[in-house]
């Protein structure tokens, strides 16, 4: 779960990208199992990055390089997925190229949650308030998961199209990797 806020927390924009992934694909002639493999891939290779997750703080990787990782490649993994490009002429990237970009983004996206909940044992102000900091991460991950999908619509329907919805997954990845930024500063004291 993710105490950052809306943005921060991953599940609102995994979301909309799950949700609207298979309209974005069939209104651009994607149609078929490239539309529909976004919903069955991406969860399961998320749980991929839930469980690298775990893995890597074990064998000693730092808790904000994981969380910069993960923010970082949503992000990318946005734009790659919903943005037009000038160079294809105002076209997004192939279906297949989306299609990876979208697994990816739910893969590598799934290494934040299992590292803000092993932080929050951590960060906590002292062993009483553990439970306390556990559960407010999690509403402000069931805040992003009801508020997330709708943003994304509201942009997509104001731009006329999915091509700036790729914008509101940047944002939100630039305050997630501020928080990452105050997270390593919290876990370096």
């Amino acid at each position: 779960g993710g105490g950052g806020g809306v943005c921060p927390w991953p599940g609102g924009r995994w979301w909309a990208g799950l949700f609207f992934a298979p309209p974005f694909w069939r209104g651009g002639g994607g149609g078929g199992p490239p539309a529909a493999g976004p919903r069955g891939g991406a969860p399961a290779v998320n749980m991929l990055g839930n469980i690298a997750s775990g893995r890597l703080l074990q064998r000693g990787v730092r808790p904000h390089v994981l969380l910069y990782t993960g923010f970082g490649v949503m992000g990318l993994g946005a734009a790659l997925a919903f943005a037009e490009f000038p160079w294809s002429g105002g076209a997004g990237l192939p279906p297949a190229v989306r299609f990876i970009a979208v697994l990816l983004f739910s893969m590598v996206g799934g290494l934040i949650p299992g590292t803000l909940f092993s932080l929050s044992v951590r960060l906590a102000p002292n062993e009483r308030t553990v439970s306390t900091t556990v559960g407010w991460m999690q509403q402000w991950a069931a805040l992003g998961q009801f508020a997330g999908p709708p943003l994304v619509a509201w942009v997509a329907s104001g731009a006329g199209g999915w091509h700036w919805t790729w914008a509101v997954t940047g944002a939100c990845s630039v305050a997630g990797i501020m928080l990452a930024l105050q997270v390593g500063r919290q876990a370096g004291r």
